[in-house]
């Protein structure tokens, strides 16, 4: 009375006297002489009736998509799933908690406070990093890595950038989009990020202070956008970085110390809205080559320890609200400076003699309330300077 299905099992052994059948198209001209078994209920060209299921079966009729089996080449954690920009939250060996305690113990700004939070940048980060198909791949340094560079993109609602090619994909992170000349990449052979360049591509919201943990980043160029909050100042902690460029955002807050950086050679704050003085201790950046903070809102007198920086030659000012005497404050700056933008300040005073014995120099103040015999230009009321 058993009528035989796709389903691979054996027939009765309790009834010998119904006959195996098989599909309805064809009459079958053998019998078993034992009890009847799988193969001749599915024979891939004997029944044209019977509709391939998802049921798991290696009868090559069956179509690769309907088997929920995992891709044989993939290891065994992973889901054989297609890689999206959001992929879903998968199972791993190593479980979200232990993922947030690891990061955690890296995040020595916070301890991984921002992690408690589940709408956070860096939470969101971690999740995203965790579901990743090829997680138990990465080394402790890649997931760090990976990890460092998602909480930037929620962080600047990467969404809305203008170019987030492969970001947050399973691409190596080192082929993300980058605003990097073509003849620069953004990784060192070792595949850890030297250059972190979104100049220009629409990032809006906050630094998030978790950068310093990319130690070996040489260059961060990030001009040109939208960024607001204030400067981390975790940022002292990259010991390496050579150029921080960060001009024409929305920053505020105060200048932190970033005596830490000490092969620092270019500092672009300019055209931010930066609040309070410029950091006492800034003389120890002794490889300082430009300090640009012209157009922002800081005040106060130029710190003594300026002086100290011989390697200075771009000095940019202009547009704030600094004070002090000139000729007292400014008598020992070096003489290899090139570029001195002093004007729409509250400064007082004669322009140092020093400055006026730099051949070539370009000398920028506002003569009307300064005196400047070697100004190369001089300006009225901020805004109308022309040249001398």
């Amino acid at each position: 009375t058993m009528q035989p299905t796709s389903q691979p099992t054996p027939g009765p052994t309790s009834q010998p006297t119904p006959r195996p059948t098989s599909a309805p198209s064809r009459e079958p001209t053998q019998f078993p002489t034992t009890p009847p078994v799988p193969e001749p209920t599915i024979r891939p060209t004997t029944a044209p009736t019977l509709e391939p299921t998802p049921q798991p079966s290696p009868g090559p009729t069956i179509s690769p998509s309907a088997a929920p089996l995992p891709d044989p080449t993939l290891s065994p954690t992973r889901a054989p799933l297609q890689v999206t920009d959001s992929p879903a939250l998968t199972p791993s060996e190593t479980s979200l908690n232990d993922l947030q305690e690891y990061l955690s113990s890296i995040s020595t700004h916070d301890n991984g406070e921002a992690l408690e939070n589940d709408w956070s940048p860096q939470y969101l980060a971690m999740e995203w990093l965790h579901a990743d198909p090829s997680f138990e791949e990465y080394s402790l340094f890649q997931r760090m890595q990976r990890y460092v560079l998602a909480t930037v993109f929620y962080s600047t609602r990467g969404a809305l950038w203008t170019d987030s090619s492969r970001w947050l994909s399973s691409a190596d992170e080192c082929f993300w989009f980058t605003g990097l000349p073509d003849d620069q990449q953004p990784c060192d052979s070792e595949g850890r990020l030297t250059n972190l360049d979104l100049r220009s591509n629409n990032l809006m919201g906050e630094i998030p202070p978790e950068l310093h943990l990319l130690q070996d980043l040489v260059r961060i160029h990030m001009p040109d956008n939208d960024l607001s909050g204030t400067l981390p100042s975790s940022l002292k902690n990259l010991g390496k970085v050579q150029r921080l460029q960060l001009t024409r955002n929305r920053l505020g807050g105060t200048i932190p110390s970033l005596t830490g950086m000490s092969t620092l050679t270019v500092l672009g704050l300019g055209r931010n809205w930066l609040t309070g003085t410029l950091p006492a201790d800034i003389g120890g950046l002794t490889k300082l080559n430009t300090l640009g903070v012209e157009r922002n809102r800081l005040s106060g007198t130029i710190p003594a320890s300026l002086s100290s920086i011989t390697t200075l030659s771009n000095l940019n000012l202009d547009h704030n609200f600094f004070s002090g005497t000139l000729a007292a404050d400014w008598y020992d700056y070096p003489l290899d400076l090139e570029k001195i933008s002093l004007n729409d300040n509250n400064f007082t005073g004669t322009v140092p003699p020093v400055f006026c014995g730099i051949i070539d120099a370009f000398i920028s103040a506002d003569c009307d309330e300064i005196e400047c015999a070697c100004c190369t230009e001089c300006c009225y009321g901020g805004e109308d300077c022309v040249a001398v």
